[in-house]
């Protein structure tokens, strides 16, 4: 264990016996130069003050001291004194009416155009003030009565301020979670404008009360723009100063500079008081335009506990927004309490209770005050409110924090708060979404004991949130798992664990052993031994050959004697005591590793061999599922918005109708592969295109290059992890279910045909060994085969290249497909033992001509994809799909418009 030393040696001694000179030496000149800057701005201050109470002011203070030049000044100018106050006040008013709301919309708005808004309120302050008095003048110059008022001066003011006023203030918002803060703030029953008034503004003070100070002072003192619009009647505190220094009354005006500075020096003073430290970050995710839940049916029933669980993405925080009614759902859909139909009630009306992740406490109210506020929303009576609140308090053991600010709170405190807030108004329900999440796993550990206990005694119908399966073993009547929008499977705690539906459940819920090897004469010939159809809990799927996946729970294996009949064995590779149980990791058994529970007492030693038997009615044969669905989509070539690819088609459109198709699949893919030409010229313009046409897609999308392609501006647009991980070509491999994608980069600079060079042959073949336990699908976009569309086939993947890959593929029987594209049709091919396929483009074709030296004329047949199903049983089984509905007659060909 590594530890730190408590003494120093004789070596750090004398380390720090040299360094502090040198520190001290550092800090005594940032402080002889601080005190020297300070200096150089406050001593002509200090003089200036000196010679308006000096009797004579070329003499200074040794002519003597006197206060008759004030008393001159107020006299002949405390008109101006009032007016200052009168024009800065009015200023602040002004600002405040119009630059707090201007600040809540832009920190509440994410769009381009609000940044863009927040920008120009800067152009007042980064113009000259003449600039800004001569704009002025131009256009309101010619109304007389407002011309010669104070009001014009106030307009210029306004003008100039309203910027420091904004920014003030949006500085605050962004430091809030002001969202999350609001739809706390409604689910207790608070319209807009009573959150606005007691939630938003109150926490957003700070920045209120800096930016009036700040707009006062700069109004008091403002002098080049107010010189411009003033008249003799409208001379403000600056504009006496610069005209009594003018007329060479020096006294008068040293005087005049006191009396400015004993306006603004409390108003600096209290800016340094009020100032606010912003820490902050604006963040607001939007949805842009893309489906993240499938249509789903879901019954709740009384009194009962539903846990939604899910990794992060899946759509079950949106789902409990769709309850809550912070979310709406799409048309058709409803949401119904009891007999009562919801749907289009907003949360403040549908008697909900929230727990937010962060809990959304109000910062400006105490623990009470936080945890009356529904009920104050409600109007509930003084004496029941306190009677509700006292009761929540000793059930959540928050009574002796009942006075307390939310910031003098622990993070248990504070969730056990956010609970109690939820419970006041008795809502018809309550939602919790991951509420424990921010805790540390020993107190999270026992604050689910505890709400588990108070929701059973509460008997109140509750719909809470989480990725932690032991919070949703411990809290749920019922388990709703779900992932990439949909619902997996629902059910019993017990019902999810010990009978998942599919790989999805049993992979996320628990530790799962996975056991892989291939079908032989009715049995599963695994790494470390033969698993007899008798022992698999039931038939094995597929025939002879086939691939086949067995599943098992850790407590559903004992280790035995590896000399006994055991059907797997395997090799300890490491041990985890546990206290009652000990956790076993077993290598050598299949090509995944291995963990058993075994009791506690049981002695074990890293590297003894080992047998392992489970349970036959324990064993889980999930292969007859669908583990793979992908959609396979090519050849987009998109263009710069309102361009048309070859002048004729309009490939964004047909992008679009595609995404909808792909969209409305039941089941939908779990992916979508775009086996390359995604744009026309590859410029970051035509990418920037494709991904807003991409953005409403419902599942995860993987791009790929083609010689219309370029790797700078793909990479510069799109900022996905996978595409930069095979540098420096676009290359990558990624799992989509059970089935491995191999994606490769076969663009050579310049030229339409395709090349696998050394670097990326090698990568493959490292790649292709690394996979040898799984199906595997390689893709790239020149296909390695001829079609007899002679100049397709002329620029397809160049002979050595295709030679080599043919290698590469015999050498490796677990490669199912090669998925191309390139050649605008559907063509398979036998290839290295495998099959080589291209899909249509989601656009346009190549004309059907097999004759020699064929043309690749363009025709507009009918777009289509192809969409691959994978199951264990059946290998890869690929359906082609048309997008739209169209029999003909096809426009084209087009002779002499040639597709490469």
């Amino acid at each position: 264990m590594n530890t730190l030393p408590l003494t120093r040696t004789p070596r750090d001694a004398l380390a720090c016996r040299v360094a502090p000179p040198l520190a001290g030496a550092l800090h005594a000149g940032q402080w002889l130069v601080t005190v020297s800057l300070v200096a150089f701005l406050v001593i002509p201050v200090v003089m200036s003050v000196l010679a308006g109470l000096s009797t004579n002011y070329f003499r200074g203070i040794s002519a003597g001291l006197t206060l008759h030049w004030l008393g001159v000044v107020w006299q002949a100018y405390s008109g101006s004194v009032w007016l200052s106050l009168e024009i800065a006040l009015a200023t602040v008013a002004i600002t405040l009416l119009a630059g707090v709301p201007a600040a809540y919309a832009l920190a509440r708005s994410s769009s381009r155009t609000s940044r863009v808004i927040e920008e120009l309120l800067v152009l007042p302050v980064a113009l000259p003030g003449l600039a800004t008095a001569l704009a002025l003048l131009s256009v309101y110059g010619g109304f007389s009565a407002f011309r010669s008022s104070s009001s014009f001066i106030v307009a210029g003011h306004v003008v100039f301020t309203l910027p420091f006023m904004v920014r003030s203030v949006a500085a605050v918002c962004a430091g809030l979670d002001l969202k999350t803060l609001e739809e706390s703030a409604a689910s207790l029953g608070a319209t807009f404008w009573r959150r606005f008034f007691t939630i938003v503004l109150p926490n957003v003070r700070p920045g209120i009360v800096a930016g009036a100070l700040t707009v006062l002072t700069l109004s008091i003192g403002e002098f080049n723009l107010t010189w411009m619009l003033h008249t003799p009647h409208t001379q403000t505190l600056p504009v006496g100063l610069a005209n009594a220094y003018a007329s060479m009354r020096l006294e008068i005006g040293s005087a005049y500079t006191i009396l400015f500075l004993a306006m603004a020096m409390p108003l600096l003073i209290a800016m340094q008081w009020f100032g606010v430290d912003v820490n902050g970050k604006r963040a607001a995710p939007t949805f842009r335009g893309q489906r993240v839940l499938e249509p789903l049916d879901l019954a709740i029933g009384a009194a009962e506990t539903l846990v939604l669980l899910g990794p992060s993405g899946c759509g079950k925080t949106t789902t409990l927004r769709l309850i809550a009614g912070l979310e709406r759902p799409d048309a058709g859909g409803t949401v119904r309490f009891g007999d009562n139909d919801v749907t289009a009630l907003p949360i403040e009306r549908r008697q909900v209770g929230m727990v937010f992740q962060n809990y959304a406490l109000f910062p400006n109210l105490t623990v009470r005050g936080n945890i009356g506020y529904g009920l104050r929303i409600r109007r509930f009576d003084a004496a029941t409110i306190r009677r509700r609140v006292d009761e929540l308090l000793a059930m959540t053991e928050l009574s002796a924090h009942a006075d307390k600010p939310i910031s003098q709170l622990s993070g248990g405190q504070r969730q056990r708060v956010a609970l109690a807030r939820a419970l006041a108004p008795q809502p018809r329900v309550l939602l919790l979404d991951e509420p424990l999440t921010a805790l540390d796993a020993r107190l999270r550990e026992t604050l689910r004991d505890d709400m588990h206990a108070l929701l059973q005694e509460l008997n109140v119908t509750s719909i809470y949130v989480t990725h932690d399966q032991a919070e949703a073993m411990a809290l749920a009547d019922r388990i709703v798992v779900m992932s990439a929008g949909r619902i997996e499977q629902c059910g019993t705690p017990r019902d999810i664990y010990y009978r998942p539906a599919n790989r999805t459940v049993a992979q996320f819920i628990g530790t799962l052993n996975r056991v892989t090897g291939v079908k032989r004469n009715d049995a599963l010939l695994a790494q470390g031994g033969v698993i007899a159809a008798a022992n698999a809990g039931g038939p094995l799927p597929g025939p002879d050959g086939a691939a086949i996946e067995l599943f098992f729970r850790p407590e559903d294996a004992q280790l035995v004697d590896p000399c006994s009949a055991a059907p797997l064995r395997g090799r300890v590779e490491s041990l985890q005591f546990q206290g009652e149980r000990t956790r076993v990791k077993i290598s050598d058994a299949t090509v995944d590793k291995l963990v058993v529970d075994v009791p506690g007492r049981v002695q074990l030693c890293a590297g003894a061999a080992v047998g392992i038997a489970v349970r036959a009615d324990k064993r889980k044969n999930l292969a007859g599922e669908v583990l793979m669905l992908l959609a396979q989509i090519t050849d987009l070539h998109i263009k710069r918005v309102g361009a048309l690819a070859y002048r004729r088609v309009d490939t964004a459109a047909c992008l679009s109708r595609c995404v909808e198709r792909l969209n409305a699949l039941v089941p939908r893919p779990d992916a979508v592969l775009v086996t390359g030409d995604l744009t026309d010229l590859g410029t970051e313009d035509e990418y920037r295109h494709l991904a807003q046409r991409l953005a409403p897609l419902a599942m995860p999308v993987y791009l790929m290059i083609g010689n219309h392609d370029s790797r700078d501006a793909l990479l510069t647009v799109f900022d996905d992890d996978y595409l930069h991980v095979g540098n420096p070509f676009v290359q990558y491999t990624v799992d989509v279910g059970a089935v491995r994608i191999i994606a490769l980069d076969s663009k050579q600079p310049r030229q339409n045909a395709g090349t696998l060079c050394d670097a990326r042959l090698e990568w493959l073949e490292q790649q292709l060994d690394a996979a040898r336990d799984r199906p595997v699908v390689i893709a790239l976009h020149h296909p390695p085969f001829d079609t007899g569309i002679g100049y397709m086939d002329n620029i397809g993947l160049e002979p050595h290249s295709r030679a080599r890959l043919s290698a590469l593929v015999s050498a490796h029987p677990n490669v199912e497909r090669i998925l191309c594209g390139h050649l605008h049709r559907s063509v398979h091919v036998r290839f290295a033992g495998t099959i080589a396929s291209s899909t249509s483009s989601i656009a346009h074709q190549v004309v059907l001509n097999v004759s020699e030296n064929a043309p690749s004329e363009l025709i507009m047949e009918p777009a289509a994809f192809t969409l691959h199903r994978w199951t264990p049983a059946t290998g890869l089984v690929s359906h082609h799909a048309y997008i739209d509905a169209f029999g003909g007659p096809f426009e084209g060909p087009y002779p002499g418009v040639q597709i490469d």
